[in-house]
């Protein structure tokens, strides 16, 4: 097919940062050709707003608003304030104009904000772009009329609210008041037949500590799965998820009460966080263990820890036995340069080790140094996204000496790949953040080849094969007693990385579909003042594993 017409409907020339994010996306993409849609509203006074919300919610639901404004614009710039390097663009509003293409047409829009009714005229203009999609920007309300056919395929929208325990608060707020560990949001289609919309992808990621946080995460998220969406019909002309209806909710913001709850739970556990960095000097701390134990037959609390080397910790690990010795390939992260680099641990006949550091090193991270065995040689795929790439190292010595080979993946963005033969082929599967942002938990895609050395890897028709970031990302891999793959699923908890992990075995992976089956979930409960576990490897003698605690570090 040629270039898919897109129409963004957009109110104002201000949006949220990630729309602009997901506009550039759109325009580098050679299958999109991009039509932004001014829709003008007359201007409406904070007065009139707040009597709308008067109208809606009554005195309590007005107090309760204004106060949660308050709290969350000031929260937003406390958080700018402290980390501008991390959160001042993403908290703040950003011109789109100039990130639009030329040609921008203009509608007018319903003085009413609830509602996206357009008259027949503007409607008229829209049509006219004969548009395949439409995608709505920043144009508040819901869709009604002639908008809803005027564009062949219907009109796509994120959703915040169609999950029924989220529809009486603002996106990304339930959750962290809840401390859930995960916030949810659902890509919707519009059309004629279904005007309270179906639903077309539906996922979530990881939530944050704060509203201001989460709600940054959430939009970046969202906006880039909804980019990749439209990239995805773009190219094929169908969306990847077979459709399903979504119910229409309304949303309200929380009483005086809440926000008030809110507040003080927030400002008690940033409290707490910087009491424990900046007085007491403790940070996250990973730490690598091992037992000479098959995986199912471990017992986790007497592992033997390898101690972390002063101004780093490791995590991530690897075990190979060759030439009569077993040997862990591990992240090992330095503090004082901020990236890692990956270190070998040798084991000895008598239980003890010895680090051999930064036997693999670059300018930029490395981390979760998966192994295979390849046509007698030893191949290592660490996680290399600051690269922008998936990197293929062949062992020239072992276990110290690695040589680079080629990318076996260029111009992407992965997190810990895994390199596995299944069915007769070998199967790429990687964590792959969608265009824009760094959500690596949030989605698995598989790739496969004739040979694991390939640069040429076809996508899983399915992509992504698993959509949470409570089961998508990798943590390494074991087997069961029949050989069968068991995938190593990490899970975040609220506000926190690497909580804990479960065990999925792959029941089905081949070039139709993918299919795993959970078997049991690892808990951080073997040892005191363990707060996460995300990583396992067994290589059927060695089991390794990490887990973390908070740990005075000096760099």
């Amino acid at each position: 097919m040629g270039r898919v017409r897109v129409g963004i409907l957009m109110e104002g020339t201000r949006g949220p940062f990630p729309i602009r994010t997901m506009i550039e996306t759109l325009r580098g993409d050679a299958n999109v050709e991009l039509f932004p849609i001014r829709c003008l509203r007359p201007p409406e006074s904070p007065w009139t707003r707040l009597s709308a919300t008067r109208g809606r919610q009554g005195v309590r639901g007005t107090v309760g608003a204004t106060l949660f404004h308050v709290v969350a614009t000031v929260e937003r710039w406390l958080l700018a304030a402290a980390f501008p390097a991390r959160f001042r663009d993403r908290l703040a509003a950003k011109p789109i104009d100039d990130a639009c293409p030329a040609g921008t047409v203009t509608i007018g829009a319903p003085a009413d904000r609830r509602t996206a009714r357009f008259a027949d005229d503007e409607v008229a203009k829209v049509r006219a772009l004969d548009l395949q999609l439409l995608v709505r920007g920043t144009l508040e309300g819901e869709f009604a009329g002639g908008i809803l056919g005027a564009a062949q395929a219907g009109i796509l929208s994120l959703d915040y609210r169609e999950r029924g325990w989220r529809s009486s608060w603002p996106p990304g707020l339930r959750e962290v008041r809840s401390r859930m560990p995960a916030t949810g949001f659902a890509v919707l289609l519009f059309t004629p037949a279904a005007s309270g919309g179906t639903v077309v992808l539906r996922t979530d990621t990881a939530t944050q500590r704060s509203f201001a946080e989460n709600r940054a995460s959430l939009y970046a998220v969202s906006w880039a799965f909804l980019a990749q969406a439209i990239g995805t019909f773009a190219r094929t002309g169908a969306f990847r998820r077979p459709a399903e209806t979504s119910p229409s909710l309304p949303a309200a913001a929380p009483g005086p009460g809440a926000a008030l709850a809110y507040a003080c739970r927030t400002l008690s556990l940033y409290s707490a966080l910087a009491a424990r960095r900046l007085i007491l000097g403790k940070r996250r701390r990973w730490s690598v263990a091992f037992a000479r134990a098959p995986w199912n037959a471990l017992s986790r609390s007497g592992a033997t820890v390898v101690r972390n080397p002063e101004g780093r910790f490791l995590a991530d690990p690897f075990v190979v036995t060759k030439q009569g010795r077993s040997v862990i390939f591990v992240e090992d992260y330095a503090f004082e340069r901020g990236r890692g680099a990956i270190s070998a641990v040798v084991l000895d006949d008598a239980g003890g080790y010895a680090i051999l550091p930064d036997i693999v090193a670059e300018p930029f991270h490395l981390s979760f140094p998966f192994l295979f065995d390849f046509a007698g040689d030893l191949y290592m795929v660490p996680e290399s996204h600051e690269a922008r790439s998936i990197r293929l190292y062949r062992c020239a010595r072992f276990p110290d000496v690695w040589e680079f080979m080629h990318e076996l993946m260029a111009d992407v963005r992965a997190a810990d790949t895994m390199v596995l033969r299944h069915a007769g082929r070998w199967w790429l599967l990687a964590n792959i953040a969608p265009p824009g942002c760094d959500a690596f938990d949030a989605q698995l895609c598989a790739f496969s080849a004739d040979t694991p050395l390939s640069r040429d890897w076809t996508p899983h028709p399915g992509n992504p094969v698993v959509l949470s970031c409570a089961t998508s990302r990798n943590g390494g891999f074991v087997r069961d007693e029949d050989g069968a793959i068991l995938r190593v699923r990490q899970r975040p908890a609220f506000g926190e990385y690497g909580e804990s992990m479960s065990l999925a075995r792959i029941v089905r992976l081949d070039e139709t579909a993918y299919d795993e089956e959970f078997r049991q979930t690892l808990l951080p409960d073997f040892l005191p003042g363990v707060k996460g576990t995300h990583h396992m490897h067994s290589d059927g003698t060695v089991t390794v594993f990490d887990f973390v605690r908070e740990e005075r570090v000096d760099r």
